[in-house]
């Protein structure tokens, strides 16, 4: 998590300067970013407690493919659903 963490540090500058924000609202990422990690970790704990641990109950090697698997669906349909937006912003530009 530290990389992603790092990221939100050089993303702040960013947006300051590329949508004109102040210094609260551009911070929102942070909070954002560490509301969500507690969200899912509450999550995590709550089904943990009710069902077991979903890690041990998947195996890691089982999970880390699930994760990835399920990552690149969402890559790939996000993909496509930004080259028909993009396909249909150039046909309707000319």
């Amino acid at each position: 998590m530290g990389f992603i963490t790092g990221r939100n540090d050089l993303l702040i500058p960013k947006f300051n300067a590329n949508f004109a924000l102040t210094q609260f609202p551009a911070n929102l990422v942070q909070s954002a970013f560490f509301g969500a990690c507690f969200l899912v970790s509450l999550v995590y704990f709550l089904v943990s407690a009710a069902k077991g641990d979903p890690i041990n109950q998947i195996g890691y090697k089982n999970g880390l493919v699930l994760g990835l698997a399920a990552g690149a669906a969402d890559h790939f349909v996000r993909a496509r659903r930004s080259a028909q937006s993009f396909a249909g912003f150039a046909s309707a530009s000319r």
